[in-house]
């Protein structure tokens, strides 16, 4: 089940992963992916960022029914770029943690 958060705003649910960052030692780790953005295509999409220099080292840790990516930054690389693990909001947005959902997509039925 979905343990990331959702939030409801002008029609549309906002849905976000989960991360846990360590500066101090150039860690994040992505404990769950936003709705919509599937385990593959999200380890293609840092394998890319690895390939690029963006990040300097990528782990797996998933379980049955859990995601788990650890990613390895170092300051000192050349595709480093610190303003993108400034704040929450900069993670988020820069390693993709965040979908939308909008509410004209829902068909409900009753039991009627």
């Amino acid at each position: 089940h979905y343990k990331g958060d959702i939030y409801y705003d002008n029609n549309t649910f906002k849905c976000d992963g989960k991360f846990a960052h360590n500066p101090a030692e150039g860690i994040l780790k992505i404990t769950e992916l936003p709705i919509k953005k599937w385990t593959r295509d999200y380890k293609k999409f840092l394998e890319e960022m690895l390939d690029n220099n963006k990040i300097s080292d990528l782990r797996e840790y998933h379980g049955t029914n859990q995601v788990e990516f650890e990613i390895y930054y170092d300051e000192g690389s050349n595709g480093f770029d610190s303003k993108l693990f400034k704040d929450t909001e900069s993670i988020m947005k820069y390693f993709k943690l965040t979908t939308t959902i909008s509410d004209k997509n829902f068909v409900l039925f009753n039991s009627e």
